[in-house]
């Protein structure tokens, strides 16, 4: 399904930016900001080639974020009693359970197509230029993955910000 929809979505999506389509009416301005969902990489791509910023937005929460970001490493520490404390995920090793994560995460080959897709779209988020999470507060997780993600703001709560612009 993701296959397809990077085939058909992405040259769509470029065409519309591209035409102005997204612009029907001239008094609005050109698209300033994408902000996409982030397991689809292909608006980064488009957003590069634009010059357009992207911003990824995610409907997990960090911790979660963080599991499939590091999901390679899940996999190569291998398996075991669904209770055994998964330790190769830098700040979450007291906590993450192997029976925490999806069942797709607990597959003991890394060529899985739907390990794949959520390991390779995540991995992808650095590049966008920011990244929305559902979470009420920064977590930990926020710092350790710094050196992996360098995003130039990370956005805690979006209700928050909207106070804040009151």
């Amino acid at each position: 399904m993701f296959d397809t929809l990077k085939s058909v979505t992405k040259p769509i999506f470029r065409k519309m930016l591209c035409s102005g389509e997204s612009n029907t009416n001239s008094s609005r301005l050109p698209v300033s900001c994408i902000i996409a969902d982030g397991i689809l990489s292909f608006p980064i791509d488009i957003g590069d080639e634009l010059g357009i910023p992207v911003i990824h937005f995610r409907t997990i929460g960090a911790c979660c974020f963080w599991a499939y970001f590091r999901i390679p490493d899940i996999i190569e520490a291998g398996k075991g009693d669904m209770d055994r404390l998964i330790t190769s995920v830098p700040d979450m090793e007291t906590f993450l359970r192997c029976r925490d994560l999806p069942s797709y995460c607990r597959v003991s080959d890394l060529a899985d197509p739907n390990l794949q897709l959520a390991a390779d779209e995540t991995r992808q988020s650095p590049r966008a230029r920011a990244l929305v999470l559902n979470t009420l507060a920064r977590e930990s997780v926020s710092e350790s993955g710094s050196s992996y993600c360098n995003f130039e703001r990370f956005i805690e709560d979006i209700r928050l910000m909207r106070q804040g612009a009151k």
